[in-house]
């Protein structure tokens, strides 16, 4: 073989034929960077943009909420070959929000996801439960993200470091929107006036205001025939 790569096969004592077989260095331009020899880690957490442009400051039973976790660089989620498969648990990540037992709302990982795909940002669920309340919704420390019967990991077969930035607000949970979880229906508070002393007679507006316990959204109900009765 020739400095090009080219196989030389002897076919008499005297005469070569010459094959020629094409060279890795005359048809590919391969650059070998390791530079960066870390570990994929998590850079930041954050709610979907959906969530951080609703409005909304409170969240309640039957409300789907999305968190990103996002990497230094891709990763991919394979199952634990170690593990039932049958009945496998998902990757989650533990929230600060509490439900009548006293346990840790889990944000599952989304489904459908694919099995050895390359993915920079892994997408979690939290379907808020009926009996879960939060005043101001977070992960619940820097290892809530737990990868369960599956394993997060690198090209290289290197498993993903899981601990979560939550000291750097800009890159925290919270840092992206601010908001809680209430399980009971909003309940009035408080009903004022918006009035000056004085007496008022027909005619006139007054204003009245309701405080709710917390966030309310006003709907209104079109209806096309409207039934009245009476009972005596």
């Amino acid at each position: 073989m020739d400095a090009g790569g080219n196989t030389l096969s002897e076919v008499s004592n005297v005469d070569f034929e010459t094959i020629v077989v094409q060279s890795l260095s005359q048809s590919s331009h391969i650059i070998v960077d390791t530079k960066n020899d870390d570990i994929p880690m998590v850079e930041r957490i954050e709610y979907s943009s959906t969530i951080v442009e609703d409005g909304l400051d409170a969240y309640s039973n039957g409300h789907s909420i999305l968190i990103h976790v996002m990497f230094s660089q891709e990763v991919f989620v394979s199952f634990d070959q170690d593990r039932e498969q049958d009945s496998a648990i998902r990757p989650w990540l533990k929230l600060n929000v509490l439900d009548e037992d006293g346990l840790h709302g889990r944000a599952y990982l989304q489904e459908p996801f694919h099995l050895d795909r390359a993915y920079d940002d892994l997408i979690f669920v939290y379907e808020v439960d009926v009996n879960s309340e939060q005043s101001m919704v977070d992960v619940l420390d820097s290892e809530a993200l737990e990868s369960n019967d599956y394993i997060i990991k690198d090209a290289l077969e290197r498993n993903a470091s899981l601990v979560l930035p939550i000291f750097d607000a800009s890159k925290t949970l919270a840092g992206s929107k601010t908001f809680a979880i209430h399980s009971q229906p909003a309940l009035i508070v408080q009903i004022g006036a918006i009035i000056e002393d004085g007496i008022y007679g027909a005619g006139q507006d007054v204003d009245f205001v309701a405080h709710f316990t917390h966030e309310v959204r006003l709907f209104i109900q079109l209806l096309r025939h409207l039934k009245f009765g009476s009972g005596i």
